[in-house]
């Protein structure tokens, strides 16, 4: 069967997401629409519901079905969902009479290995996330999903272990209970392709609190990593570029020619922006636009819509232009065995590990991050300011973690 259908443009989607109004309906397939929600836009299709009787006004009751977020979901595969649902629907078969496995029938294994992997490889979600639940929680693999309750929590809050044996920091437990946690998400919903749960038990469950003991861990490990949070001196900043430039040039591509590796431009965007691995992986061409980038953070797609809206340093462009052209993906740093894709989660790993032992700095790829909020305190720039560059909704966590170089600014007057 060959579906000819008259698409939505991207132009009136993009026109559409600037107004008001809440749906945005296809001229094709009746029922079709995009919803605007609070943090999102989804596809949904609308349809009346026969098997309950018809209202006042002589219609059969609406109910509606989500696709997908708009994001991840083209705007034709959406019409051609929506077309098979109707016809499905006109069969008498409707969406929500789909058979999920029975939610007592599943463990937290058999869901990784079948559903949550999958999930993780569709929607681009950090992979990280996924082999910490594969590590931390390896004990409770045989474990049914409905059967996870607040004491399975604090049992494996008092017996899990690092690979070494060792008690994890409380600040690591609190990540990784927060990978669990998403996945219980995905389980119970947030996509209906991956729900066999019908609601999630771990919810309102947190995690037990702290001896005495793990909150004086906390209060050492915050100010060691106060010591991270540090401008870059000028001697650093100039082995670490030298470091760069030499791994660079170090790399050809199959003709032998010369070009900006993705890792020279993937360390500027940290070094100049402060912008996080996962955001930089993220980065679609449609974000950048001439001198200005525009995106929501990934780390805050899910709870805030809050967007980065900056002038790219003038030593980006001329490097962005000459990758544009030798790459054909809709990504920026694409997956180099699938360019529908984009890198992974930590594709710097092995080239930083070289940089630092070409500069002989030992400093975390983060420590980039850091440095540029450092040098923006220190240059005097408004906390405000400097909190919507990096995609914070306050100044919180910069006075809470900069504290110290705010102090200094304000008795040194900014640079010395």
């Amino acid at each position: 069967m060959v579906f000819i259908l008259a698409n939505i443009t991207k132009k009136q989607i993009e026109d559409w997401k600037k107004g008001t109004k809440k749906f945005l309906y296809s001229p094709s397939v009746s029922g079709l629409r995009v919803k605007r929600n609070k943090n999102s836009f989804v596809w949904v299709f609308v349809y009346g519901d026969k098997r309950k009787p018809k209202n006042t006004s002589g219609n059969y009751p609406e109910t509606s079905y989500t696709i997908g977020n708009i994001e991840f979901i083209s705007t034709r595969d959406a019409e051609i969902k929506a077309f098979l649902i109707k016809s499905e629907i006109d069969n008498g078969i409707y969406p929500d009479s789909l058979k999920y496995p029975k939610n007592n029938q599943i463990t937290l294994g058999n869901y990784f290995t079948d559903y949550y992997l999958d999930y993780c490889h569709k929607y681009h979600t950090a992979g990280s996330q996924a082999n910490n639940i594969r590590v931390y929680f390896k004990s409770l693999w045989n474990k049914p999903l409905a059967h996870f309750d607040a004491n399975t929590i604090q049992n494996w809050f008092n017996t899990v272990k690092t690979a070494d044996g060792k008690k994890p920091a409380p600040t690591t437990l609190k990540q990784r209970y927060g990978a669990l946690i998403k996945l219980f998400s995905v389980a119970s919903g947030i996509t209906e392709f991956y729900k066999v749960l019908d609601e999630n038990p771990l919810a309102s469950i947190s995690l037990p609190q702290y001896t005495i003991e793990q909150l004086q861990a906390i209060r050492q490990s915050r100010e060691e990593s106060k010591k991270l949070r540090r401008a870059l001196s000028l001697d650093e900043v100039t082995k670490l570029r030298n470091a760069v430039k030499e791994y660079g040039n170090e790399k050809k591509t199959v003709e032998n020619e010369l070009v900006p590796r993705w890792f020279n431009l993937y360390f500027e965007f940290a070094y100049l922006h402060g912008f996080r691995p996962s955001d930089i992986v993220s980065f679609k061409w449609s974000h950048i636009n001439g001198s200005m980038i525009r995106f929501t953070p990934v780390k805050t797609q899910n709870t805030s819509q809050i967007e980065i809206i900056e002038n790219l340093s003038p030593k980006l462009i001329p490097m962005l232009t000459e990758w544009r052209s030798k790459n054909s993906s809709e990504w920026v740093f694409p997956n180099k065995f699938d360019i529908t894709r984009h890198m992974g989660d930590k594709p710097h790993d092995k080239a930083w590990k070289a940089i630092k032992q070409m500069s002989g700095l030992n400093l975390q790829f983060y420590t980039l991050r850091h440095n540029y909020v450092s040098q923006k305190i220190i240059q005097g720039t408004p906390l405000y300011a400097i909190a919507r560059a990096i995609g914070h909704t306050s100044t919180k966590q910069i006075e809470q973690h900069y504290g110290h170089l705010i102090i200094d600014r304000n008795k040194s007057g900014g640079l010395e």
